[in-house]
């Protein structure tokens, strides 16, 4: 076992200039493409498998991030969880490989990337355990459409933001119309369009978001988008 006591030079602020690296959100486009296809009747298996491993990668990254934020942080060299205390200007070394930094940096490496996982952690943990055991493309696109469908907090009957912020690009407003807008056919995916209308009626449940589907609506109303 390895612990390290020395500090950092200052000019290497992770050891061996190996940082933590996340995944990024999803952009809205391909996400789109796969709707407008899956409204047609086509089950296009690369581009599902394209989508669903993007969104693995990210409930994966969300999940990491949040046991970090709780005080164990995953080692970027080896995997190790790394405890901590929350003090910025502590190092903290892996107690098996021996990287290190200080929290303060680690912390940096996910702030304001919408990757803690808050109130809907039990979704991201569901998808990352599910994903890769689904048969076939249509039970991939399912598991897909449920994700991006989530609320936080809906499992205590108080849905809030969409857990859709955390895994797909663009603003809260940018989210709610994507959302809103996505195609459905006769020939979608059986569930998919009755886990839109589960997700409006959660949307419509609590003022706030109801104000921002509201006013993106009025919106497109408008400017005829």
């Amino acid at each position: 076992m390895v612990i390290p006591d020395e500090p950092l030079p200052t000019n290497e602020e992770f050891t061996d200039n190996i940082r933590p690296e996340w995944a990024p959100r999803v952009p809205r486009t391909v996400i789109r493409r796969l709707y407008e296809a899956d409204a047609q009747g086509i089950v296009d298996d690369a581009l599902i498998d394209d989508v669903g491993m993007r969104l693995l990668a990210r409930c994966q990254s969300i999940l990491a991030a949040t046991e970090a934020h709780a005080g164990r942080a995953p080692c970027p060299r080896c995997g190790q969880r790394i405890s901590h205390n929350w003090d910025k200007n502590k190092l903290i070394s892996c107690p098996d490989c021996g990287w290190q930094t200080t929290w303060g940096a680690y912390f940096k490496t996910y702030q304001d990337k919408q990757l803690h996982g808050g109130g809907a952690v039990h979704a991201f943990q569901t998808y990352v355990e599910q994903y890769m055991c689904a048969r076939t493309p249509r039970e991939r696109m399912l598991l897909i459409d449920r994700l991006i469908h989530v609320f936080h907090h809906e499992l205590t009957h108080n849905p809030t933001r969409p857990a859709a912020c955390n895994l797909i690009g663009g603003t809260m407003t940018e989210v709610a119309d994507f959302l809103d807008t996505l195609s459905y056919g006769e020939s979608s995916t059986s569930g998919v369009t009755e886990e839109y209308r589960t997700w409006l009626s959660k949307a419509e449940a609590g003022a706030w978001f109801r104000s921002i589907l509201s006013n993106v609506r009025d919106h497109r109303q408008r400017t005829g988008d």
